[in-house]
């Protein structure tokens, strides 16, 4: 099962990013099997044709707490999930760990 990716977009005009800039609010709830390296996610799910770039903060943890922060890797365009490793310091969510109760929410900027 994939990621289910919900977006809404609005037009930034007058923006100090540029005049044609998008800004756009995704919600994704993760699966019950996070993959390797993270969600890969396309311009077009965020509801853009380019990504600039991203934040990602968890919006809710309905089931369990499979991850402490998220964060979009603008090199890979995937969306990562990290959890507190066994030293406290955050570490990548493990490849088939179910993430199904987190839900987490993008800001993309792009055109």
């Amino acid at each position: 099962m994939a990621a289910t990716v919900n977006s809404n977009s609005v037009v930034a005009t007058n923006s100090p990013l540029g005049p044609t800039t998008r800004v756009t609010s995704t919600v994704i709830t993760g699966d019950a099997s996070y993959p390797t390296g993270g969600y890969a996610l396309t311009a077009a799910q965020l509801g853009l044709s380019v990504v600039g770039d991203a934040i990602a903060s968890i919006a809710g943890s309905a089931t369990n707490n499979a991850a402490d922060a998220a964060s979009w890797n603008q090199a890979t365009g995937k969306l990562q999930l990290f959890t507190s490793g066994t030293t406290g310091a955050l570490v990548e969510q493990t490849a088939a760990t179910n993430v199904s109760g987190i839900t987490v929410k993008i800001i993309a900027f792009g055109f």
